[in-house]
């Protein structure tokens, strides 16, 4: 079989996946800023002119402690034509070897930096790993909401200026995973919501629509949804829970996001499903399993 670059593969990869998976619709603009920082080990592989495989692999960062030592499996994907022929586990054995080359000690399906998905969610992926010895890390939800609280609490703000967004970055940097300043150091200031209390920034939360710089998690699957608002990260300075703020956080995030004329509003990569059905999110729209190997 011929190798082939990611992006070389992008289109005849978009069209099989969309062809066979309409419930989590993948675009050219997701995929692009999704594919960045591979390891050496990702390609595609072509039978003549037909894609027949790719796998897409990421080394988690040296600045985030919990993950330099992770190879992230970003996609493994098969077309269906070439299903059951061991494409697969060549692919898996692969990564296991460009794992090892870099230096990691653990494989996880999904949750990479600036990820496609949160894990895998069709039975028949989850039964390949398991096979291949991976066993359950998280699971995790995606939630969304087609309503918002039209109130406003004058505490919950868009963030003002640099000052207040280098507060929130101290603020996860001390108390919350290093991955979301990453996620937030470099966005629009539109896209940053501060929860004000007691004359300090108390809370933040990320929101995002199509018109945003950067697309997030919360935003992967815009493509089947009209309108579609992103929520997500967000946290309460652990010194102001147990007051309700973090409800008054995203009712007034959700609430913004639709005066900017989102349909509907997704939080993605959550297991706090209890929690965000009590600020309005009903519908569970994505679950996902992440699965982990030791090298």
């Amino acid at each position: 079989m011929l190798k082939k670059t990611i992006i070389e593969a992008e289109k005849d990869f978009l069209r099989l996946w969309n062809e066979e998976f309409k419930t989590h619709p993948l675009t050219e603009r997701i995929f692009r800023e999704r594919m960045h920082d591979l390891l050496e080990g990702s390609f595609a592989l072509y039978a003549g002119s037909e894609l027949a495989a790719l796998v897409v692999l990421k080394k988690g960062p040296d600045f985030d402690e919990r993950a330099r030592e992770v190879c992230f499996i970003a996609l493994l994907y098969v077309a269906p034509k070439f299903r059951r022929q061991g494409l697969g586990g060549s692919l898996l054995a692969s990564a296991n070897s460009q794992a090892r080359k870099h230096g990691c000690k653990y494989m996880l399906t999904g949750c990479d930096y600036d990820n496609l998905f949160s894990g895998v969610f069709t039975e028949e992926a989850k039964d390949f790993f398991h096979k291949h010895g991976f066993v359950l890390f998280e699971k995790n939800y995606n939630l969304t909401t087609g309503t918002f609280n039209p109130g406003a609490d004058p505490r919950v703000r868009l963030c003002g200026n640099e000052e207040e967004r280098r507060e929130v970055l101290d603020l996860i940097e001390k108390n919350f995973h290093i991955r979301w300043s990453h996620e937030l150091k470099d966005i629009e200031l539109r896209d940053l919501v501060v929860l004000e209390e007691e004359g300090r920034i108390a809370g933040f939360a990320r929101i995002s629509d199509l018109s945003s710089r950067k697309l997030p998690n919360s935003m992967t699957f815009y493509a089947r949804h009209e309108n579609l608002g992103g929520l997500g990260p967000l946290g309460v300075d652990p010194a102001f829970q147990g007051r309700g703020l973090g409800r008054v956080l995203v009712e007034n995030a959700v609430r913004l996001l639709f005066l900017r004329g989102a349909g509907e509003v997704l939080v993605d990569w959550t297991e706090k499903t209890e929690f965000y059905r009590k600020c309005g999110f009903q519908t569970i729209s994505d679950e996902f399993q992440a699965l982990g190997l030791i090298l």
